[in-house]
């Protein structure tokens, strides 16, 4: 059976379903998935499965989608699955649901493509355990601050708008603890961490209503910001430098925080893997200013 003969009557059913190629690639998405997820089928065919649109989560709040993904299960053994699992709404939310994957074969017995069906399981009652599960998908454990799952998604969705509020650019910053390695060497750790956890609470307590800051991996942080001036995000960073740079770590008096920071004033519309090449840059300029910030993309 190929796809055209199959998705005439997909579109009929109360449960969501996808088509995904051998690779993941979502190819067609139906009305009810596009209703229990958020997402509209423009939105996600195209893109991979785990390309941050459902995020599937354990009931352990670990996001599988790189690990025991059942799609990824039935592709590799040509068998159906069923867990039961909870998957991120747009808005962020999560919902528990039940997932079915299917191999789809064609008239000569090949593996064509793979279906995959997510109906709501309303049987789940403990909504104080569906909140702690979400908090647990996108937070990171050790600052306490939105995690990189949360971030590229969110990211991804501001860049693609048209506009945010009354503007169509978008601040943002890279945030690094760039002697993390060496603290580690010479503290522990230990002392690492909770360099990190200090961070991440100076931080939260400089953003201004609007704004996010997240964690994305080792010391490095990211900032999404209203700010949208040079001068402004200047001001903020050497606020923020100094304020960091001035915590002192109990039972380590001697050790200091030596922060960089990199960051842009860019228009929508960019990809967030460009997005970050860019901050990247802009965080390796700014190890010798320590400071940097750019304008870029506007008339």
């Amino acid at each position: 059976m190929e796809i055209e003969q199959t998705v005439m009557f997909l579109n009929y059913l109360f449960d969501g379903v996808f088509l995904a190629d051998h690779d993941r690639s979502i190819l067609f998405w139906n009305h009810s998935a596009e209703v229990i997820s958020g997402y509209t089928s423009s939105e996600v065919v195209g893109r991979k499965c785990y390309d941050m649109i459902l995020l599937h989560v354990n009931e352990k709040g670990e996001n599988i989608c790189n690990s025991s993904c059942p799609l990824k299960q039935t592709i590799k053994n040509k068998t159906a699955t069923e867990m039961s699992l909870f998957l991120r709404h747009k808005q962020g939310h999560l919902i528990p649901v039940t997932i079915r994957t299917v191999p789809i074969f064609n008239d000569n017995g090949l593996h064509k493509f793979t279906m995959e069906t997510f109906t709501k399981n309303n049987s789940v009652g403990n909504f104080d355990q569906v909140r702690e599960l979400a908090r647990k998908a996108f937070l990171d454990s050790l600052s306490g601050l939105p995690n990189k799952e949360y971030i590229d998604s969110k990211l991804s969705t501001l860049l693609a708008s048209e506009a945010i509020g009354d503007s169509n650019i978008l601040g943002l910053f890279f945030i690094h603890l760039d002697n993390l390695k060496q603290i580690n060497n010479d503290y522990g750790i230990a002392a690492g961490n909770m360099s990190l956890k200090a961070m991440g609470k100076v931080l939260s307590d400089n953003i201004q209503e609007g704004d996010i800051i997240g964690r994305l991996e080792g010391g490095l942080f990211i900032m999404i910001t209203r700010l949208d001036k040079k001068s402004l995000m200047l001001n903020w960073s050497n606020k923020l430098k100094s304020s960091i740079e001035k915590v002192i770590i109990p039972g380590h008096e001697s050790l200091s925080m030596k922060i960089c920071i990199g960051g842009i004033i860019t228009p929508l519309g960019e990809s967030l893997e460009d997005i970050y090449h860019i901050l990247d840059e802009e965080l390796k300029v700014s190890r010798d200013v320590p400071i940097n910030v750019s304008v870029r993309g506007l008339k």
